[in-house]
């Protein structure tokens, strides 16, 4: 029985990343007012990271090169500015995806907990006491870090690297192509090392 389960989740192993997104989507529906606040301020933080080098630029371009200094001070500001800006923001959009990632969690475990106590005896007497208990703690923890960490990274990232692209193809669209043939090379690693990552993360479970 434990190794037609084992192989059971292989197989499922294999598609599983887009229909498991669903199934958190259904859990997180409830709570999409916070979703919507935390994709706002996740797009705030996105700008204030691209702002701050942007300002390093003008500064260097217009005042260090030209020997003028009068300027630095207003730069300095405004790069202090949007730094603590950043942090501020930072914290909001963390504490709201947490807060989210918890209560939706929070419904995920209950549900599983009421599904496991309608069970009869058999039930447990066919499936191992250990996997009943990772399927119920560890995986629904485990679903709390792909949200909180996985996810909202993955949608902050991809925003960060469009952002660059976009200002680099605007500032030089020559130097800024030259650098994006290097995407497809860090895609494919990428990729790798996801199928590796979730092959070890079954093995060690």
């Amino acid at each position: 029985m434990s190794q037609e389960l084992h192989h059971e989740e292989e197989i499922l192993g294999k598609a599983y990343d887009a229909r498991l997104m669903a199934r958190i989507l259904r859990y997180l529906r409830p709570y999409w007012k916070l979703l919507a606040i935390s994709f706002v301020f996740l797009m705030l933080q996105t700008g204030s990271q691209l702002l701050g080098p942007y300002i390093t630029k003008v500064a260097i371009d217009r005042y260090i090169a030209q020997h003028d200094v009068h300027g630095l001070d207003l730069m300095a500001l405004a790069y202090l500015g949007v730094v603590c800006f950043g942090f501020v923001v930072l914290f909001i959009q963390t504490y709201t995806t947490e807060y989210t990632g918890q209560r939706a969690m929070h419904d995920l475990r209950m549900e599983v907990l009421s599904h496991l106590q309608e069970q009869d005896l058999a039930y447990f007497d066919r499936n191992a006491v250990g996997r009943l208990l990772t399927r119920t703690i560890n995986d629904v923890e485990t679903l709390n870090e792909l949200f909180s960490t996985g996810v909202v990274g993955l949608l902050g990232d991809v925003s960060i690297v469009f952002g660059i692209a976009a200002m680099m193809l605007w500032l030089d669209w020559r130097l800024a192509l030259v650098c994006l043939a290097a995407f497809p090379v860090i895609l494919y690693a990428s990729r790798f090392y996801r199928r590796r990552a979730r092959e070890v993360y079954r093995e060690s479970r």
